[in-house]
């Protein structure tokens, strides 16, 4: 069997080849890392969503003095506040997209579904 060989020619730069079945292999890699984080921001939005909505059952809102343990010390009351009041809701009326029907939602589904 024969192998597609492609050149490309690029100006003052000289030329580049590969076989055709080294694009579709890292077409399909893209693909595949493209299902993946598509998957994984669909379980981020829903869980970021899970947080904001036990926030509300919350006696007193986060304070400063929360974020005291080494890997959340980066973070304050503010900026936790501020993603879940203004950054996770703007992501989901994206994500929902109802002016557009649903459709950012029926993709992620249709590529969830194939990963299962």
């Amino acid at each position: 069997m024969k192998k597609l060989m492609i050149v490309i020619t690029v100006l003052g730069l000289g030329s580049i080849s590969f076989a055709a079945d080294d694009i579709v292999a890292k077409r399909q890699n893209m693909e595949a890392k493209a299902m993946f984080y598509a998957t994984q921001l669909d379980d981020a939005l829903a869980g970021l969503a899970a947080i904001k909505a036990e926030r509300a059952k919350l006696i007193q809102d986060f304070q400063d003095s929360d974020f005291s343990r080494i890997d959340i010390k980066h973070m304050n009351a503010a900026m936790v506040g501020t993603l879940l009041d203004f950054v996770i809701p703007a992501f989901q009326t994206t994500y929902v997209d109802a002016d557009n029907a649903g459709r950012n939602v029926q993709i992620i589904l249709q590529i969830r579904n194939g990963n299962r």
